[in-house]
């Protein structure tokens, strides 16, 4: 799930389901997974994360992608559930 809206536009806003395709270090390739914008790719990068707040004597900055795992279920809590669509990975 995306954390920022990076191009509300296209449907890359605050709260989306993302696929993740491949990451590639600094990059995250994904797939909007559904909605009206299903299947448009975002490449998603590390956003940089600088406190606003001056209580240290050194600058601080750290880097880190806007998103955070979500939506998923093991095998046994799926069963007896009706499910419109699944991704396995095996």
């Amino acid at each position: 799930m995306l954390l920022r809206n990076l191009d509300p536009v296209n449907g890359h806003c605050n709260g989306t389901s993302y696929v993740i395709d491949n990451h590639h270090g600094h990059i995250i390739d994904a797939t909007i997974a559904c909605g009206p914008h299903a299947g448009k790719r975002i490449f998603i990068p590390r956003i940089p994360i600088i406190p606003s707040d001056n209580i240290f004597p050194f600058h601080m900055k750290r880097e880190q992608f806007p998103v955070r795992p979500a939506s998923a279920i093991t095998a046994n809590k799926a069963q007896g559930q009706t499910l419109e669509q699944i991704y396995a990975f095996i």
